[in-house]
């Protein structure tokens, strides 16, 4: 049975598309060379950072941490009381903002996925602070009232969903951001309905609970078929790299093109 099993892989390596990794090829008169294929949703960005990236990127947080200080000592001076923001307020405002220009540089100059990430997860709780400080007004049960946390808190659970959001379209990694997007875009609507009142008519949180928690059982379900079907295509690669350098199959290039597939030797 193993050795069924074992000639049946040989002959599925005929039509292999290697995409997306390096592989050793051996060509004919068996000497080795490194072929690199990029897959479709692949992105490569060089690793080597330049001495004006460099420069650039501290002279950004220095303007940064400058205006860190200037706006605290605005805030010690009462420049902000007008907004409704009292210095403790201020205070993680400035620090929000601080950390939102830093990442933001450095994802801008270094083209970074992580800090793109990052960066949106620190902006979404300062919008929310500067929404509160303007005094912009909602309707309730009881009337028009300032917005507060309670109206807003479904952007902290959105900042997830948006931040990868902002990621996917920049830098194209759509699979590994799309769950997280839906699972955590779905939540912040489901919340947002109450925070808006509107979901007391449907029962409250008797309804969004329930709803809530079939949203992340079906996304670690998700995540769980993901990682398996992520380690089984790593364990049919690395025997195919194994059949390539015993030398019972190699990589046979089929045109100009990154299109290859693999062959009995």
């Amino acid at each position: 049975m193993e050795l069924n099993e074992k000639e049946k892989k040989q002959d599925s390596l005929k039509e292999i598309a290697v995409e997306g990794e390096e592989v050793e090829a051996a060509s004919e008169n068996g000497e080795k060379e490194e072929m690199s294929i990029e897959g479709e949703n692949s992105s490569s960005y060089s690793l080597e950072v330049s001495f004006k990236q460099k420069l650039i990127f501290r002279i950004c947080v220095g303007l940064s941490f400058i205006a860190f200080g200037l706006v605290l000592l605005l805030a010690g001076l009462g420049h902000f009381m007008s907004f409704n923001l009292m210095i403790g307020d201020m205070v993680a405002l400035s620090i929000l903002l601080l950390f939102f220009a830093l990442f933001l540089s450095h994802a801008i100059i270094f083209k970074n996925v992580i800090s793109t990430w990052i960066s949106v997860m620190f902006f979404v709780p300062a919008l929310v602070e500067i929404l509160i400080a303007a005094g912009l007004m909602t309707m309730t049960e009881e009337g028009y009232t300032e917005i507060s946390h309670i109206h807003l808190y479904p952007l902290y659970i959105a900042a997830i969903a948006i931040a990868s959001l902002i990621t996917a379209v920049i830098f194209g990694s759509w699979r590994t951001h799309a769950p997280f997007i839906v699972l955590f875009g779905a939540l912040s609507i489901l919340f947002s309905l109450q925070s808006t009142g509107l979901a007391y008519d449907a029962g409250g949180w008797t309804l969004i609970i329930p709803v809530a928690i079939g949203f992340v059982v079906l996304f670690l379900i998700y995540t769980v078929l993901s990682i398996v079907s992520d380690i089984r295509k790593k364990e049919e690669s690395e025997e195919a790299e194994e059949l390539i350098a015993s030398g019972k199959v190699r990589i046979v290039e089929k045109d100009s093109d990154t299109e290859t597939e693999a062959r009995e030797v």
